[in-house]
């Protein structure tokens, strides 16, 4: 194959060959088992880390990890079950289109999870109206997310940790569970179906069915 085809994106608007870039082309062979086990990696680390800041009262720490586990676990399963490679690699490169995480989040709610995604809204007097803003505002550190860390208090902190903590952990063993399945040769349509069926199943769980 030419280089010239090799190279080109999946996207006809972006002109980038990011397949000169000996980075993306380390990315661009990786299998979607071996993408989704080194997000799950990724997941648990930052979960190790969100524990050891809970114990130590490092608030503001604890805030800052927040949005990259989420995205890490989107991430994850979008690359695993729904993305090309070529797709992974032009959301690697940070060119545009970039694929941000409300839109990512939307992929993979409706392709993978087969649900509508939970969109709790509110409105602040700053104009925040989704938890994408507000894990906005601790992704890029304004000093928005600081109030976070000056009002959390140990009771509120080990209530909020709580539920984190399971939430985390449970979508790190969906990733594992995922690199799995894509080990063993299973495709990514019955592994999607056996996502569908554990989220199925926790949903039913938090809401007491």
């Amino acid at each position: 194959m030419g280089s010239s085809v090799a190279q080109a994106c999946c996207y006809p608007k972006c002109a980038a060959k990011h397949l000169e870039d000996p980075v993306l082309a380390w990315i661009h062979q990786l299998t979607p088992a071996q993408l989704t086990e080194l997000y799950a990696k990724a997941v648990e680390e930052m979960l190790l880390s969100l524990r050891d800041d809970a114990d130590r009262g490092r608030y503001a720490s604890y805030i800052t990890r927040l949005r990259g586990s989420m995205e890490c676990y989107m991430r994850g399963l979008w690359a695993g079950l729904v993305a090309t490679p070529l797709e992974v690699v032009h959301d690697a490169s940070g060119e545009q289109p970039i694929l941000l995480l409300d839109k990512l989040s939307n992929v993979v709610f409706s392709q993978v999870l087969g649900q509508q995604q939970p969109m709790p809204s509110f409105k602040t007097r700053s104009g925040l109206e989704t938890i994408y803003d507000l894990l906005n505002t601790t992704a890029h550190t304004t000093a928005y997310s600081l109030a976070f860390s000056v009002w959390a208090t140990p009771e509120r902190s080990k209530r909020m940790h709580s539920g984190i903590d399971a939430h985390i952990e449970n979508q790190y063993k969906t990733l594992r569970e995922v690199a799995r399945q894509l080990n063993e040769g299973k495709n990514r349509k019955e592994i999607i179906s056996d996502v569908r069926e554990h989220f199925r199943k926790m949903l039913s769980r938090q809401q007491g069915i």
